[in-house]
């Protein structure tokens, strides 16, 4: 869908805002110089704001958690 929707707008963004940013797919794909980013899920908006001003806190934190099938479900 991604880019499907990138057809539908410039191939320049200078300013962007992003009301529901999810996974941030067209957040990333356009990588707008400023942005305003949201979303009215808390949680997603308190993981975005740990990715870009904590980064090595957040990824020191994800290193207690095993990348297995089992782990995972349980």
């Amino acid at each position: 869908m991604l880019a499907h929707i990138a057809s539908h707008l410039p191939d320049e963004i200078n300013r962007y805002y992003e009301p529901f940013i999810g996974g941030g797919a067209c957040f990333f794909r356009f990588a707008p110089p400023t942005a305003t980013l949201g979303d009215a899920n808390p949680e997603l908006v308190h993981c975005w704001t740990m990715v870009r001003d904590r980064p090595d806190e957040l990824i020191e934190a994800l290193r207690v958690h095993v990348y297995e099938k089992d782990y995972y479900y349980s």
